[in-house]
């Protein structure tokens, strides 16, 4: 999948200084004006972290201000040319960032409140599980299918929890 060819290249990236020095002069190439400044901040691609999904959304969110790069980047070292990235890779990529910014926008309610209530949760919840449902249904006809298969899994044991939470709401509400 996409992600894990990401993920190769990244890791590749962090693995040794020379990686480093090398991705470091890849982008300074590629964001330079022609007075030879930089155009903007540079900022080093972000290791994902398997367990926590919040870091699978930033490093995809990072890595797609530099598709041109690790493109180039990928087409000089040898050892990653099996994850050069196509286009639809770029687009999972895409879709992915996409699907997991809905659970960072709910993270972040979640967080904000000062004390923990059932009715905020359910409400953050049920906001959660409409708009991944709206964007399920707003995917593109040409999303690679098994990207497709793995956003809806997702998406159907998400909905599993959202029954068995909603059963407890409301059976906390006729205990009141």
């Amino acid at each position: 999948m996409s992600t894990l060819k990401l993920c190769k290249i990244i890791h590749a990236i962090w693995s040794s200084p020379q990686h480093h020095k090398q991705w470091h002069e890849e982008v300074d190439a590629a964001h330079c004006d022609s007075t030879g400044k930089l155009e903007e901040i540079v900022k080093m691609v972000i290791l994902d972290v398997w367990t926590q999904w919040a870091s699978t959304h930033q490093m995809c969110e990072c890595v797609l201000q530099y598709c041109a790069v690790i493109d180039s980047y990928v087409a000089k070292v040898k050892p990653l040319r099996d994850y050069e990235m196509n286009a639809n890779d770029w687009m999972s990529i895409q879709l992915v960032t996409k699907f997991l910014k809905t659970f960072c926008t709910a993270t972040t309610q979640m967080s904000a409140t000062k004390k923990p209530l059932l009715s905020t949760t359910h409400t953050i919840f049920k906001g959660l599980q409409d708009d991944l449902a709206k964007f399920m249904k707003d995917l593109p006809n040409n999303a690679p299918p098994k990207l497709m298969l793995a956003l809806l899994g997702s998406h159907c044991k998400l909905n599993d929890y959202f029954f068995k939470f909603d059963l407890l709401h409301y059976i906390w509400s006729i205990c009141e």
